[in-house]
């Protein structure tokens, strides 16, 4: 996190519920909270950032850039213990240091919401919770090539399904087989792959949004 050249105040609320209140230096860094007495059992969970605002035109006069403000924030990390982990998870973004993710491009913004292009191989490593074990997957799949794709999706080594996409955007729901909890998870996204023609070389698969494991 990142903040105003002189700092800015930032309260974060989950559910309504003040859980910080202070000043953020202009350095920034990370916040570690202790959450132990939020009530995680509201569904959902809405975790709120309060911050002011300004201007970089306002107080730096060579620069130009009046975009309204807040602080810069690289991301939102949350570590449940066993006991009590949390029911819903995402993976895609490349911002939780838990997940290993490979086989995948830089994030675009499409229709409003991040998104992803694979590269015909996307996959996801993570350790399972030692009292928690997925047992849906949602994949949003928010583009394919214009010729359609064959889709196949692996956990844990095993396919899980196999299909061919017409168009997109689109949604699936997936049942996923019992896994061993408190060992590494592996989820593979594989597809057929294809080039633009605008001059982009890079080799696409399928565009995916933000994949959610339900607990």
């Amino acid at each position: 996190m990142a903040a105003h050249p002189h700092g800015s105040p930032v309260r974060l609320t989950i559910n309504d519920q003040t859980v910080f209140e202070g000043d953020v230096s202009p350095a920034g860094g990370q916040l570690k909270l202790n959450l132990t007495d939020v009530a995680w059992d509201q569904i959902p969970l809405r975790i709120t950032l309060h911050t002011t605002s300004f201007r970089p035109s306002e107080w730096d006069e060579g620069s130009t850039d009046d975009q309204i403000l807040g602080v810069r924030l690289a991301g939102i990390v949350l570590f449940f213990d066993p006991s009590i982990a949390h029911r819903v998870s995402e993976l895609g973004l490349g911002r939780n240091p838990l997940v290993h993710e490979s086989g995948l491009h830089g994030i675009e913004e499409v229709r409003n919401a991040p998104a992803r292009w694979t590269d015909g191989h996307a996959q996801f490593d993570f350790e399972l919770p030692a009292l928690a074990v997925p047992t849906n997957l949602i994949l949003p799949i928010a583009a394919i090539g214009c010729t359609g794709t064959d889709l196949e999706v692996v956990w844990q080594g095993k396919s899980i399904l196999q299909t061919h996409l017409d168009q997109a955007p689109a949604e699936l729901e997936i049942d996923l087989p019992a896994a061993t909890n408190g060992t590494q998870a592996i989820l593979e996204l594989r597809s057929s792959i294809f080039t633009p023609a605008s001059g982009d070389d890079r080799h696409l698969g399928i565009m995916i949004n933000p994949l959610t494991l339900i607990w």
